[in-house]
Order: C-alpha cells, then structure tokens, then sequence
C-alpha cells in the first residue's frame, strides 16, 4: 500500500480532515473576506476632505463607524484565529506522529519526509494558508483603520480648538 493511501486510513489523519471540517464550517474565508473588503472600502473616512472636515456630524459619524468596523474585524480574525490554531496544532502532532510511527526508507532528508507527508496533508495546508491570508489581510485592514483613528483624533482636536476660539471672541 502506497504512503498516502496508509496515512489516509489512520485514525489520526482522520481526526485531523475531522478538524478541518469543523473549522472550515466555521471560517467561510470568502464571505469574510467580501465582508472585510466592504468595510473597509465604505469607511466614511475616506470622504472627509474639504469642507468635510469640518462638518461635526461627518466626523461623528466616520468616528462611529471606524470603531465599528474595527471592532467586526477583530471578531472575524478572533474566530478565525481560534479555529486554524486548532488545525497548526494538529497537523503538527500529526507530522509528529508520522515520523515516529511511518517507516521513511528511503527518504533521508527533512525535505524529502515533509514533501511526502504535504502530499495527504495538501488540503488541510491549502485550507491553512488561506486562512493566515485572511488574517493578514485583516491584520492590514484593522491597522489601516488605527491609523484612520488617529487622523480622525486629530480633525477633532482641531474642531475643538476652532470652537474655542470662537468662544474667545465672542
């Protein structure tokens, strides 16, 4: 019996496609992402410029909606996080297991062994990466939307300073 076909029979490797299931019905990776993009590109941020800027209720509102989106963002990669961790920790004991308990004659390199145990592992690997893309990309959204905070803060700063010295004057 082939390799792949011995390790697509054992217990542990279906344990780990069990895995792989539950965490795929967990994480829709392209229902999260469209979802993210959406956030992002609709920031009302991005519209305050010019005589914008100095419409409180405009402010107010990007203000709003940023910690909003920021806060669906962490949610999605909160849960995405904990559902893929489950599967890095699996596919490592299992990679554990294989060397301890497969016979490797023949392949004499790390390279060689790992090549041969990626070969039934590809889908859960496949279904990994894409979800660390997923996290990056959301790491980059949610760090985009601090920055947008932070310019927010200061237009603000700038409001209060402009009604205090209306204030002054009057």
């Amino acid at each position: 019996m082939s390799f792949s076909r011995e390790i697509k029979t054992d217990k542990r490797y279906k344990k780990l496609l069990h895995i792989l299931e539950v965490a795929q019905s967990r994480i829709d990776v392209a229902r999260d992402r469209n979802e993210a993009f959406a956030m992002h590109s609709g920031l009302l941020v991005r519209q305050l410029y010019g005589k914008q800027v100095f419409s409180t209720k405009k402010v107010l509102l990007a203000t709003a909606q940023l910690q909003a989106n920021r806060s669906r963002l962490v949610e999605i990669r909160s849960r995405a996080s904990e559902h893929i961790s489950y599967l890095h920790q699996g596919c490592t004991a299992f990679r554990r297991y294989c060397l301890a308990n497969y016979d490797f004659t023949g392949y004499k390199t790390k390279e060689q062994k790992d090549s041969l145990l990626d070969r039934p592992m590809r889908p859960i690997l496949d279904f990994i990466a894409e979800v660390d893309n997923l996290i990056e990309m959301l790491d980059t959204f949610i760090k985009d939307i601090d920055q947008a905070g932070h310019g927010v803060r200061h237009i603000v700063e700038i409001h209060k300073l402009l009604d205090s010295s209306k204030v002054g004057r009057s």
